[in-house]
């Protein structure tokens, strides 16, 4: 299908930067499938990739008729393949540009372009998507970062500013500082502990500064440039070093939860297996383990079904059970999800794995972790306790163009997260525990021998007749400012989702119980008082809402594991549940 924008004014002599700092005079007359057409003085017309465009002399127009410059992003598959053109295309169809179409692929694998039309004052003329890897979304970052200072637009009350150009910098005098051009290094680490350790340096004796550097910047100079990053891990603290010249990354302001991805692992129905831990998919899938009897099932070789490689599916399987382990050669690759349900449906002693809405005729197993037995429902995703689950981002500089932060508060709200949905991720949309689950859940590690108080006590009634609500508020913290209780950035967005859904469904009839928890390091005493002071701090920023009570309930009902950073963080949490 051909995609054509013309621009909402006759085009006028421009300076046009390319991202290797080669400037074109000329006019940006359309384009077609991902290619622009510039028309230089001599009326040759001039054809590069519209992503190869960095900026355009904003001097060189009248400021009512400058072309905004396209919009970038980079980064995770999972993202990029299908969401990311989906939340695009119905932002730009929602201000007006009906007639975007699909997203179109390019020549190239995993890019796409959208080219919306009409042209809107204030809209990209075009978008691209280059679905290449969650790193790559970073170092997309970090080649924005190190272009020089005069790439960076400025704010207009309805338009972003485009920025004049200047002559073209002299590349081979960057200088990083030394600290950076060592973290450089290990850019694209999909490191999963945001509390490890520095990488150690390497030995003096194998350091070479000098080729650090132009490494460096042979990097900063072949990357294009992204002003949005597309990230289905959480920014690594080396990334957001490197990157701190476009604002604190992984603040709420930067960093934002647009999504999440849940996972079953499906059976065939006449397999006697309900649930498997984590560490036994993951022997499945690598070959250690390979007959059903091995993990408690009728006696018989596993047949190994999983989708094809680089589908994001696979993506997140490999991070949230593999962890970078190649799945074993045994393996039947399927192409489409529901196919690959169908197929373990029909197939004795098969096993295969699919996002939540793809299960199908095939039977959903439970995931055990820690004593805990986790349906893998869209419920038990949302709350972000079931352990195949992870959040999906966005990230963004800290200064950024006005149409780019309008579409990343789009994608919080009810039309963004019903095209999720759509597209078969888990949305962040607010919903109540209908079928008593949560309660099922927690009375089954109520423990009777620990001494109660009020608060376990009202905790309990809650677990008789109370409904949880979807949402576990979470903070930012590390295992040295577990005190801390700013909350983290899907829990700022999560307080408003709150409110909508009581005013929404009269909710003003209900009262809410905000349910503090801690991890099991350190002191009883002292956790239960952190748990305590979370909920009221949560109950502080709700004080317009009818709160029925504020619990403390320290380390009690763990949602994870308490043996692993990771398990611990995901223990410090605040539930929210609807009272009488």
């Amino acid at each position: 299908m051909l995609a054509l924008f013309v621009l909402a004014s006759p085009a006028r002599p421009a300076l046009i930067e390319l991202i290797d700092g080669s400037v074109i005079r000329g006019e940006l007359t359309g384009a077609t499938d991902g290619s622009c057409v510039i028309r230089r003085g001599n009326n040759v017309p001039f054809v590069v990739k519209c992503g190869e465009i960095s900026r355009i002399e904003a001097t060189a127009l009248p400021a009512d008729s400058a072309p905004l410059p396209g919009l970038r992003v980079a980064g995770s598959n999972t993202i990029g393949a299908k969401l990311m053109p989906a939340l695009l295309t119905d932002y730009l169809q929602a201000r007006g540009a009906t007639q975007t179409g699909e997203a179109q692929p390019s020549q190239e694998a995993e890019v796409s372009h959208i080219m919306p039309r009409p042209p809107v004052p204030g809209l990209w003329p075009w978008v691209e998507i280059r679905a290449h890897g969650t790193a790559t979304g970073f170092q997309g970052l970090a080649a924005l970062a190190h272009k020089p200072a005069a790439s960076v637009t400025t704010a207009h009350a309805e338009r972003p500013a485009v920025a004049a150009v200047a002559a073209p910098a002299d590349d081979s005098v960057l200088e990083p500082p030394r600290s950076v051009a060592n973290l450089w290094q290990d850019i694209g680490s999909a490191n999963r502990n945001a509390d490890a350790a520095a990488p150690p340096a390497r030995p003096a004796a194998t350091t070479k500064p000098a080729s650090e550097i132009t490494a460096l910047q042979r990097f900063a100079n072949t990357q294009a440039p992204a002003d949005i990053a597309m990230a289905s891990r959480r920014i690594t603290p080396t990334e957001i070093t490197v990157l701190q010249e476009l604002g604190a990354l992984d603040s709420p302001a930067n960093e934002h939860v647009i999504a999440l991805d849940g996972l079953a692992i499906v059976v065939n129905k006449a397999n006697r297996v309900e649930a498997l831990s984590i560490d036994q998919i993951m022997g499945i899938y690598t070959g250690k383990i390979t007959d059903w009897s091995q993990v408690g099932g009728t006696p018989g070789a596993i047949a190994l079904v999983a989708r094809n490689e680089g589908s994001g599916t696979t993506d997140t399987f490999s991070y949230l059970v593999l962890n970078g382990t190649p799945i074993s050669p045994r393996v039947k690759r399927i192409e489409d999800s529901r196919e690959l349900s169908d197929t373990v449906a029909k197939t004795p002693n098969s096993i295969g794995f699919v996002g939540m809405s793809y299960v199908g005729n095939a039977k959903a197993l439970s995931i055990r972790e820690c004593g805990l037995v986790y349906p893998p429902t869209i419920f038990n995703a949302k709350t972000e306790e079931y352990p195949l689950a992870r959040r999906l981002y966005l990230y963004a500089p800290t200064r950024r163009p006005p149409a780019v932060q309008d579409f990343l508060a789009y994608t919080n709200s009810k039309a963004a997260q019903a095209v999720v949905a759509r597209n078969s991720f888990v949305d962040l949309a607010i919903e109540p525990d209908t079928r008593g689950e949560q309660r099922r859940l927690r009375t089954l590690v109520f423990d009777d021998k620990v001494p109660r108080n009020r608060d376990d006590a009202m905790y309990a009634g809650l677990l008789k007749a109370g409904a949880r609500l979807s949402t576990t508020l979470r903070f930012r913290t590390n295992s040295s400012e577990i005190d801390k209780f700013d909350l983290d950035s899907r829990a700022i967005h999560d307080l408003e989702r709150i409110r909508e859904y009581l005013f929404a469904n009269d909710g003003r009839k209900r009262r809410i119980v905000l349910a503090g928890f801690s991890d099991a390091l350190g002191s009883p005493d002292i956790n239960r008082a952190l748990s305590l002071s979370r909920a009221q701090s949560v109950a502080v920023r709700l004080k317009e809402l009818p709160v029925a009570g504020v619990l403390g309930l320290g380390p009690h009902f763990p949602v994870a594991c308490n043996d692993s950073v990771e398990g611990r963080t995901r223990n410090r949490r605040v539930e929210v549940w609807l009272g009488d």
